[in-house]
């Protein structure tokens, strides 16, 4: 992600220790100036909270703060800091999570039969994310210290489905000019 790129070799600039912490890497030839620690986050959406959670406990001595890249983590940084996490946890927002229903399946290429199959399935992994969202994941986010979105729009999507208002703050997303001039 340039985007996460940027932000921290900004934040390296400015004189600070940072540590990516990072379940897929995917690298270029050019060494970052932050230090990159792998690790592994497998499963569903439940699994990933509990990883999630487990991971910033684990480097919570080394941070002075958690800049989590992505909606689908919030529920995760969330359960950290409910269960006393220490440390201040904002998110970097860019994307949708799946019980918001934007996202929906393409399905012209398909026999009627495989139409409904996916339509159905995609139906039921909708409303298990609906209902884990509404029941837990918005109580989670609101333990957040901060969600960043990179526009107005996305952020607008967020608060009508219930994100905490007084948490959420617009940040466009870092461009690179160096690499565009």
């Amino acid at each position: 992600h340039l985007t996460l790129d940027l932000l921290l070799k900004f934040l390296v600039q400015k004189g600070h220790n940072v540590s990516l912490v990072a379940s897929t890497i995917i690298m270029g030839d050019e060494k970052p100036p932050y230090k990159i620690i792998q690790e592994k986050i497998e499963g569903g959406f439940i699994e990933t909270v509990n990883q999630v959670e487990k991971i910033l406990k684990k480097y919570e001595d080394n941070s002075d703060l958690y800049l989590i890249y992505g909606a689908s983590l919030i529920g995760g940084a969330g359960k950290y800091k409910k269960n006393n996490g220490l440390k201040p946890v904002a998110s970097y927002v860019n994307s949708y999570i799946p019980s918001l229903g934007i996202v929906k399946p393409d399905l012209q290429y398909l026999n009627i039969f495989k139409k409904v199959f996916s339509y159905l399935k995609f139906k039921i992994h909708f409303l298990k994310h609906l209902i884990w969202e509404k029941l837990f994941g918005l109580k989670l986010a609101n333990l957040m210290d901060l969600i960043i979105f990179d526009s107005p729009s996305i952020l607008k999507i967020y608060e009508n489905f219930g994100y905490p208002k007084d948490k959420l703050v617009v940040e466009p997303e870092l461009i690179d000019t160096e690499k565009i001039l």
